[in-house]
């Protein structure tokens, strides 16, 4: 029997409230400033997340342009909305699940336009010959992504709930391969973290004596408190300890403290960023194409390797779970998504 989330939960204000008070902070953190570029001290340039799209766009970078507003203007607002439509529309339970768990999976890549202001910052800080200076808006438009991400987890609980779902099958988790990958992409990632990160001729951020740990410390020094803790939660300690707890859950044996652990991977899954900010890297790193000459070190080349193992880490888990082969891995609160009924 069909029937909309609002009416079995008819007293849960705070899940539309949320969704928003989302869709309110997005609209204000578009138009925004979130950076000013300051160069030589005689010209400086405020840009929003949607001047920085049509910068972009004038300058030529037609495929970044649409990259970053695919990602941090269409995508989000979609989400919102549709987490509306699916708070209040009467929906069949497998579409209400299979449109949650796409939205759960494609709701990080929304930071994109975050990560890549943070790059921005720490990469032009040049003294007398460039400055970058965050303004609110870029804290503005990253507390809507982090609204509208807590919007989808509470909505895909309250889902759950709703569909009853038991708990799921303890299996050992990954394969005889399983092991060796997460060591492996534990292994590239580490390197890629502490090792130097790119060079740039003439600039003194992202030198040989940078990696991304020392650039994020050197962030938090000048004061870019927040800033610097994001990349060092999202993109140092989230994919760190995910990979650990992948590796652990790899080695043990099905227990119900497996089942526990299974569900903080799930949770770190959601929140690890670490792919959003490898490509928010090659975003910036075509941006400063023009204004100096880029050499990416080795350390760009292990932390790519490590991020593109651990994607094909949690394919193949993702996988596994379509094709029954374990409990849930890619969700915290919802299973795959069911396969699309073939009519009759």
């Amino acid at each position: 029997m069909e029937t909309s989330l609002h009416a079995q939960h008819p007293r849960r204000h705070d899940v539309p409230l949320l969704i928003i008070v989302g869709l309110v902070t997005l609209g204000i953190g578009l138009f925004l400033p979130i950076v000013t570029l300051e160069k030589l001290a005689f010209s400086s340039r405020t840009y929003s997340v949607l001047t920085g799209i049509k910068d972009l766009f004038e300058s030529g970078n037609i495929l970044l342009a649409a990259l970053i507003f695919g990602f941090s203007v269409l995508f989000p607002a979609f989400k919102l909305v549709m987490l509306l439509v699916i708070w209040y529309r009467r929906i069949d339970e497998g579409d209400r699940r299979r449109s949650l768990w796409y939205l759960e999976v494609l709701g990080k890549w929304s930071m994109l336009d975050v990560f890549v202001v943070i790059v921005m910052i720490g990469s032009i800080q040049l003294g007398i010959l460039a400055r970058g200076t965050v303004e609110p808006g870029v804290y503005v438009f990253g507390s809507a992504i982090l609204i509208s991400i807590a919007a989808t987890f509470v909505v895909g609980r309250i889902a759950g709930a709703a569909e009853g779902k038991g708990a799921p099958e303890r299996r050992r988790l990954g394969g005889s391969s399983m092991p060796l990958l997460a060591a492996v992409a534990l292994a590239l990632l580490a390197a890629g973290l502490t090792l130097p990160l790119m060079e740039l001729e003439k600039w003194i951020f992202w030198n040989k004596d940078y990696s991304i740990i020392t650039a994020t410390l050197e962030m938090a020094s000048r004061g870019e408190t927040i800033l610097s803790a994001a990349v060092f939660f999202f993109v140092i300690l989230l994919p760190v300890a995910k990979l650990i707890a992948l590796l652990a859950l790899s080695l043990i044996a099905p227990s119900r403290r497996s089942d526990q652990l299974v569900r903080w991977l799930l949770l770190l899954d959601k929140w690890s960023m670490v792919d959003v900010f490898c490509l928010a890297l090659l975003v910036v790193t075509v941006k400063l194409g023009g204004l100096a000459d880029v050499t990416m070190r080795r350390g760009f080349w292990f932390f790519a390797a490590g991020v593109l193992l651990s994607v094909y880490i949690s394919w193949r888990l993702h996988r596994r779970e379509r094709d029954g082969g374990g409990p849930p891995i890619l969700s915290t609160t919802l299973p795959a998504p069911p396969p699309p009924s073939r009519g009759g």
